[in-house]
């Protein structure tokens, strides 16, 4: 259910690339905000800038001007330590590409965030945390995949297991970027509904898609366009889901 708390915020959000003789304005002073519990889209056409925009707000990219804040404390943009704990921890992130590491299984690039940061602090923790990256495998449909290495993977089953990868925490925030990209439309579904239930126990998500049918998922949509971000309008939550 959404809240009032302000999970996620920007403002005069903008980032400029150069390109020739001048700069090319990707995110144009967006002002956004992604309360507790909301399941957001943003939508808008290939190179309006949404990408860029997600890569500002799971702190991938450093803005040129403006402020993102995440439960109220300043992004630590320029301290990749801080933020890559962060991501660790609070916020789950699925780029648009694939970005596993080759050298390791699906099994071990899942797992991989028990062990950041100094790993968790007993054998327990451990436990727990893989029997979860096992749990997550196999609803993503890809437990038989897990002695598989990135490069023998198919594009959805590698982004099956980023998204495993970046539920495995729990994080408060699930930001993905066009999550259903290369999915037949069976696993689109599959994946869409683990997407829905872990919004239903409580975790806000933040989507880029370009699949309309998939708005019915969310409670708030923002058009981007041109680099500028339209104010957020409500959806209506489709009935059953929470």
């Amino acid at each position: 259910m959404t809240s009032s708390n302000k999970l996620l915020e920007t403002r005069g959000l903008t980032k400029r690339f150069p390109r020739g003789v001048g700069d090319f304005c990707a995110v144009d002073h967006v002002d956004f905000t992604l309360c507790e519990g909301d399941f957001g889209h943003i939508v808008g056409r290939s190179g309006s800038g949404k990408s860029t925009l997600v890569n500002l707000l799971s702190g991938l990219l450093a803005p040129f001007s403006g402020e993102t804040f995440f439960d109220g404390l300043p992004l630590p943009y320029g301290d990749d330590a801080a933020m890559a704990h962060l991501r660790n921890e609070q916020i789950g992130y699925v780029p648009q590409d694939a970005h596993l590491l080759p050298h390791l299984s699906v099994w071990d690039n899942v797992r991989l965030p028990l062990y950041l940061d100094g790993g968790l602090p007993n054998k327990e923790g451990v436990d727990g945390g893989e029997r979860h990256a096992l749990e997550l495998l196999d609803r993503m449909g890809i437990a038989a995949r897990r002695d598989a290495f990135p490069w023998e993977l198919s594009g959805g089953e590698a982004r099956r297991a980023m998204l495993a990868r970046a539920l495995l925490k729990g994080p408060r925030l699930l930001i993905a970027d066009e999550p259903t990209a290369d999915l037949d439309v069976l696993t689109s579904h599959e994946v869409m509904e683990e997407i829905r239930r872990v919004h239903s126990e409580g975790m806000t998500v933040l989507m880029i898609t370009h699949e309309l049918e998939l708005l019915n998922y969310g409670t708030k949509i923002w058009t981007m366009e041109d680099g500028r971000l339209t104010e957020g309008q409500n959806l209506v939550v489709p009935k059953g889901a929470d």
